[in-house]
């Protein structure tokens, strides 16, 4: 085990650190910072050894607005516009077993790979995967249309370098190059399906994971896109956008509150719309929902599902809690945003004899305000409670319940990663979903398997 910690990458050699019964190999470079809104370049080769022993930086950012249910990791603590950077957990190199790639989530604007909540300990003890957690460029910083000044889809192309690098270098870490399951939650899920529906990486991914995937939002039109990078140099009292080049990174990052703002007055869509990806002709070419079903075939296989009630994360604000119709609004938010696109990609991918895994979360936390929110999946499947030491959805949890439910869902996840399929022979059966027959597991304090309604299907 010793001697696994020093793991040769095609950069030069890294040493690792011993979690439990993994190696942890922390801040690899997966690229490297040539100049903001421009492509990353290739990654520097290193002399000597390089110490991967604890977590680097993430992308800039600011607080996470989704504290008052994940709690908070001190995001603002460690940030550099240099954080192209991937993290892996492997049992060892001795075996090729299935990677998962997992894609953080943050609504385009929050989060990183290194964050604690997504430490990929338990999934690769457990599950006999080697797991990878990625760092991607966010916000304006992610996502700037600005022909001339910026490069297209900047968080889209860190991700797909990340992926290739991955693809090139996890044998090292015991990791089979032909067995890549990419994954992601929320924006995380999103960004998942873009990758699987370009042209550009669709080849390297045959099994995706969508944990609360929002298809309620279609990639922007470049005239929105370029609605939003006009009202940013507005807020910036900026003339010429490429002065955006030497603007003060936090100034950026504290602007885009205002932004979206903005850009919800202008437009009159029903949320703000911030900087997130834009139709580019190259890396997304229209609707990822139609890329993604238009691509799927019998050697697709799809894990996805929704929370009850995903919504109540985003609906923490006092005066939000004080609504006569509060559950009814999140009801039909959650229904609209996540669980109707949802439940129609997987009916997309059924038609197209992909085999497709529909689930829905209800263990609820505690609070009747919080229920079964957005997020709460997390800390199960990836089952690392203590990495959500703070988290208010969490408040009050009954170990009891939630612990075995943890250990079902994540063997459920890892299966899918490592065959395709979620089931094994000692759990409930989930059945896939086909077209005909389209039924979702429920996971709450005991398992059950229900049909779609008929409400469900035509959404």
């Amino acid at each position: 085990m010793t001697d696994e910690l020093v793991v040769q990458v095609a950069q030069g050699q890294l040493l690792g650190v011993k979690e439990g019964q993994t190696q942890a190999f922390y801040d690899i470079p997966y690229g490297q910072f040539a100049e903001r809104f421009k492509y990353a370049a290739a990654p520097r080769a290193w002399a000597g050894t390089r110490l991967a022993t604890k977590p680097g930086p993430i992308f800039n950012q600011d607080i996470n607005r989704l504290a008052p249910v994940m709690g908070s990791k001190q995001e603002e603590k460690n940030q550099s516009e240099d954080a192209f950077r991937l993290n892996i957990w492997t049992t060892g190199s001795q075996t090729k077993k299935p990677v998962l790639f997992w894609i953080h989530g943050g609504g385009f604007l929050t989060g990183g790979g290194a964050l604690p909540w997504y430490n990929g300990q338990h999934l690769a003890e457990n599950g006999e995967i080697v797991v990878v957690t990625v760092n991607y460029r966010l916000g304006a910083l992610g996502h700037l249309y600005q022909p001339g000044v910026a490069d297209d889809n900047l968080a889209l192309h860190d991700l797909l370098m990340a992926l290739t690098w991955v693809k090139d270098n996890i044998a090292a870490f015991g990791g089979d190059p032909d067995q890549i399951t990419v994954a992601g939650q929320s924006v995380g899920a999103w960004y998942t399906l873009a990758l699987f529906a370009s042209p550009l990486a669709s080849d390297m991914i045959h099994r995706i994971g969508l944990l609360s995937f929002p298809g309620a939002a279609e990639p922007l039109t470049t005239a929105k896109a370029a609605l939003l990078t006009e009202i940013l140099c507005a807020q910036l009292g900026i003339a010429d956008p490429a002065e955006l080049r030497q603007v003060p990174v936090e100034k950026i990052v504290t602007a885009q509150g205002a932004v979206a703002l903005e850009m919800q007055k202008r437009t009159g869509d029903p949320v703000p719309t911030g900087f997130y990806p834009y139709i580019d002709g190259h890396m997304i070419t229209g609707s990822i929902m139609q890329g993604a079903i238009a691509r799927a075939n019998a050697g697709t296989q799809l894990f996805t599902g929704t929370t009850s009630n995903e919504t109540t994360a985003f609906f923490q604000q006092p005066a939000m809690k004080a609504q006569a119709n509060y559950l009814d609004m999140v009801q039909k938010t959650t229904a609209d945003i996540f669980q109707a696109p949802t439940q129609g990609l997987t009916m997309g991918f059924a038609a197209q004899q992909a085999p497709s895994y529909l689930y829905e979360m209800a263990f609820a936390a505690k609070d009747p305000m919080i229920l079964a929110c957005h997020c709460i999946e997390l800390p199960f499947i990836f089952n690392n409670f203590a990495e959500w030491d703070d988290a208010p959805m969490l408040a009050g949890l009954d170990t009891a319940k939630a612990y075995p439910l943890a250990e079902q869902m994540q063997a459920y996840f890892t299966n899918f990663v490592a065959t395709g399929n979620p089931n094994a022979t000692d759990q409930q059966a989930w059945p896939r979903l086909t077209t005909k027959q389209p039924e979702k597991i429920i996971f709450n304090q005991t398992l059950a398997v229900e049909a779609l309604t008929s409400d469900d299907v035509e959404k």
